[in-house]
């Protein structure tokens, strides 16, 4: 997030010298935000606001992952093997199969998402989930450390326009930033919420993401 500075600058009522008086001084709408002018005697009086050191984006995202994925693995952890055939309904993943999802997905989104497109009617067939928790925390533990290196070398790609096909027909285009997000983070998330509803109808503890559960109270003395 940028820090901000406010800068007064009085400049007379016709506006000469009103851009010498802000700091940067540039043309960039990015580089300031103006107030509307407030009369004061016979001079304006104009706010407005400088960004400084902007803290990079992929160290931003980086930060973010690293600590989503802690809360993740913790769920991950808290699913006994002897649930792992538990489904809510029969046209639901088993909890196996969903965690196995959760686990595998951060192994391939760097492959789907590192190019300038992709054809989701080329997609991998689903690999079989972890049959024990040693097994899936691995799998996991892997993808986290190869989404933290493929983020961490991605420099301007950022802003590059990323593509999904499904053959010759295209099904959205995005900046790749935007795509990560929606693919590998939320997608992470979506399914984590969904491990913490598993976890509570099949009768096991929930662990805490963002606060207390009827379980367990993190900012308990």
């Amino acid at each position: 997030m940028a820090t901000l500075r406010f800068v007064h600058s009085a400049f007379d009522a016709d506006g000469e010298g009103a851009r010498a008086g802000m700091a940067g001084g540039g043309s960039d709408p990015l580089d300031r935000i103006e107030c509307e002018p407030a009369a004061v005697g016979k001079s304006l009086c104009l706010t407005h606001f400088k960004r400084i050191e902007p803290m990079n984006l992929i160290e931003a995202m980086l930060a973010e992952f690293d600590q989503e994925a802690a809360t993740t693995r913790r769920l991950l952890e808290a699913v006994p093997e002897s649930k792992y055939d538990w489904r809510p309904h029969e046209k639901g993943m088993s909890m196996e199969e969903l965690c196995g999802h959760m686990a595998g997905m951060l192994n391939n989104m760097p492959t789907l998402l590192d190019g300038d497109s992709f054809d989701i009617s080329q997609r991998p067939a689903p690999s079989a989930p972890p049959a024990d928790r040693a097994s899936l925390l691995a799998l996991f533990d892997a993808g986290v450390s190869r989404s933290k290196e493929w983020l961490g070398s991605l420099g301007d790609k950022l802003d590059d326009t990323w593509r999904l096909y499904r053959g010759e027909e295209e099904m959205m285009a995005m900046p790749r930033a935007m795509a990560i997000r929606g693919f590998l983070f939320n997608h992470l998330y979506h399914h984590r919420g969904q491990l913490s509803a598993y976890l509570r109808f099949a009768g096991e503890p929930v662990p805490p993401v963002y606060g207390p559960t009827a379980d367990f109270d993190p900012f308990a003395a």
